[in-house]
């Protein structure tokens, strides 16, 4: 199983937020298929990790364009091989709860699911009290990865109108 050990230190609440903030998914049924599919089909750990960092650079083309989600994913990569993972999830989750949570919700919330943004906004918000109950390390595992590529694919479809 491939998965990435995630220190905890001083991210504990950015973590909450980046997990909750695809509750959105939830607006509708149209979640079902991608989730179902990716939580179902039997995948090897390298596939599913190709698919959630290729994913991650679709989903973070919707913020900063396709050129700026490829140079902000290098530079990610960047950091992590000069100070290592850790540094490089802590980029990571503070990109994802200072620039693409809001500009998420804010989507979400332009695009008619108003309900939704809300619902999300106020789990977020809980969440992150009982985040510092949070162990030190945190797996990615594999179920996780399958997780953020079902929403990233969910909010795709939605961004194409597909769903």
């Amino acid at each position: 199983m491939t998965r990435f050990l995630v220190r905890t230190t001083g991210v504990k609440p950015l973590i909450a937020i980046a997990a909750a903030h695809g509750l959105t998914d939830l607006d509708s049924t149209t979640w079902v298929t991608p989730y179902g599919i990716l939580l179902l089909l039997p995948l090897p750990s390298p596939v599913v990790t190709g698919l959630f960092c290729v994913s991650s650079v679709l989903h973070f083309a919707e913020d900063v364009s396709i050129y700026g989600s490829v140079a902000l994913h290098g530079a990610v990569a960047t950091l992590g091989s000069l100070r290592g993972t850790q540094a490089a999830f802590r980029a990571m989750f503070i990109y994802l709860c200072f620039c693409h949570v809001p500009m998420h919700f804010s989507r979400c919330y332009l695009r008619g699911r108003w309900r939704a943004t809300v619902f999300t906004i106020v789990v977020t918000i809980l969440s992150t009290a009982p985040s510092s109950r949070m162990h030190e390390w945190v797996p990615l595992t594999d179920g996780m990865q399958r997780i953020a590529t079902a929403h990233i694919i969910t909010e795709l479809g939605v961004m194409l109108g597909a769903m």
